[in-house]
């Protein structure tokens, strides 16, 4: 039978573990949020012409890397999704005067019947500078016309505190967890070697 302090390492192992376990786990979301079917859940909005065109980004709040951009256009008229317009995204990043993204056909998101007037860029966009970027969005849809918008977009460079946190975090677990197997193999030698 083990010792009464051998039952309490073995608790206190065991909760180091789970609350080591439960910070990998939280930092891992921290660091990337999940959407309901990868959609965007927050759209900027703006009236272009004949159009209503949202944008959206994922990851929400840009850093210096992958960007993907879900776009909506409804009619303003009728409030209807404008189905197969003509979506074009450009981009000016800080300190340029010329596009530097683009020209990016985007085409109509593949389940539109779900869908309608969502627009999905299917390649990364990627941002190679943190500051604010312009993007443009031209929309041409007959027989409304043509809307463009823009949307100012902040990239902020990567925080390198998560990946630390997140980094240190699984070390521990994995200490704390070949402790425990470095215990338990111990205990059982010796309950082993006691029994002979």
């Amino acid at each position: 039978m083990p010792s009464l302090p051998s039952i309490w390492v073995r608790f206190t192992i065991a909760g180091v573990a789970l609350l080591s376990l439960a910070a990998v786990v939280g930092a891992h979301f921290a660091a990337s949020p999940t959407y309901a079917n990868g959609r965007v859940v927050e759209f900027d909005t703006r009236v272009a012409g004949p159009y209503e065109i949202a944008l959206g980004k994922i990851p929400p709040t840009p850093i210096v890397g992958s960007l993907y951009l879900s776009i909506v256009v409804i009619d303003v008229s009728s409030q209807d999704p404008v189905m197969d317009a003509n979506v074009v995204v450009t981009a000016i990043g800080p300190g340029a005067s010329a596009v530097e993204v683009g020209p990016i056909v985007v085409d109509p998101d593949p389940d539109s019947q779900n869908y309608a007037g969502y627009y999905d860029t299917q390649e990364a966009i990627v941002l190679d500078r943190p500051g604010e970027w312009l993007f443009t969005v031209s929309v041409d849809g007959a027989p409304w016309g043509e809307g463009v918008a823009e949307f100012p977009v902040e990239v902020t460079t990567p925080n390198p505190i998560t990946g630390i946190i997140t980094l240190v975090a699984l070390v521990s677990f994995i200490v704390v967890v070949a402790l425990a197997i470095r215990m338990f193999l111990r205990e059982r030698r010796r309950s082993r070697s006691g029994a002979s």
